[in-house]
């Protein structure tokens, strides 16, 4: 599958699944407005490219992707922003570790489905928070910082894209995972607090002999 395919694909998914009241569950309580202002935005960042220096450039949905991670940590406690920007630039210089180490020692190819980038952000994320915000700003950051991190560091002369299809590749699947998982834990916490409950409630029905 070509790079980019792949978001685009995830983005329809998404698209689906809000429309199809899902809204609460993958973004919180982000107002439609502001997530169909994000998309217009991100489809129209397919269009141009944003020169930055010398050969290095940015594809345009560099800009809804700065403004939603500058937006999210700026909304938050300060103490609360710092330690999620701290951790998402941490988990980005891993996922930068990972990538470079998978080309340097072929052993890790045997391993790369279970510790390839994707996985680890994303159960480090949701170990991290279960905010649907928090999680978001923190994949974002943590992959913008990887992306510029491998285009700064390419020779001057060759092709450095940030934001390419790649990024956007990892960005959605790593966004749509965290959150269905989620989503999942969540709902299985409670039904098995639920469960718990009636367990206990039936158990002492029995033991007391005046009910």
């Amino acid at each position: 599958m070509n790079p980019g395919i792949l978001s685009l694909i995830l983005l329809f998914s998404v698209w689906i699944l809000w429309a199809s009241g899902w809204k609460e569950v993958l973004l919180g309580s982000v107002s439609n407005y502001v997530i169909l202002l994000f998309f217009a935005a991100w489809i129209g960042g397919f269009f141009f490219t944003i020169p930055i220096y010398g050969d290095l450039q940015a594809v345009g949905v560099y800009v809804p992707l700065v403004t939603m991670i500058v937006v999210i940590w700026m909304k938050g406690p300060f103490l609360q922003s710092l330690h999620g920007i701290s951790f998402a630039l941490f988990l980005g210089a891993i996922i930068s570790l990972m990538e470079k180490l998978q080309q340097v020692d072929p052993m890790l190819q045997l391993y790369r489905l279970l510790f390839q980038a994707d996985v680890v952000a994303v159960l480090m994320t949701l170990a991290y928070t279960r905010q649907p915000l928090q999680q978001i700003a923190v994949i974002s950051l943590a992959l913008t910082f990887h992306d510029a991190t491998i285009q700064l560091l390419e020779p001057e002369g060759s092709a450095r894209l940030l934001g390419g299809p790649m990024l956007q590749d990892h960005l959605w699947t790593q966004l749509l995972t965290v959150r269905l998982l989620s989503a999942a834990v969540e709902t299985a916490w409670q039904r098995s607090r639920q469960w718990a409950g009636n367990r206990l409630g039936i158990k002492k029905g029995e033991d007391d002999p005046d009910v």
